[in-house]
């Protein structure tokens, strides 16, 4: 646990606790709640996403433009992938 400063809408500063990633998951799956059954539910469905189509996406993150540049990154790596597909069909 690692607590920031967060200033608040109201100008005013705030400690706030940031979680260690791999903690909240573990603990997720372990905690026997509601909250800890909705975030199974989540989870899994997040998982068998990115198993099925090797990818999952936060589509509201990304319809309200925030996340900071992640918009920018996922549109570079498509750049890059489209481009890797041009040179395999001209080999082909």
């Amino acid at each position: 646990v690692k607590e920031y400063l967060t200033t608040a809408a109201d100008g005013k500063r705030y400690k706030t606790k940031y979680y260690n990633l791999d903690v909240i998951i573990s603990v997720g799956y372990r905690v026997k709640s509601h909250r800890g059954t909705q975030f199974r539910i989540w989870a899994t469905q997040k998982l068998k996403e990115y198993l099925i189509k090797g990818f999952t996406m936060d589509d509201e993150r990304f319809k309200k433009a925030g996340g900071g540049n992640y918009f920018d990154e996922l549109l570079a790596r498509i750049r890059d992938i489209r481009s890797s597909e041009k040179v395999f069909w001209r080999k082909v």
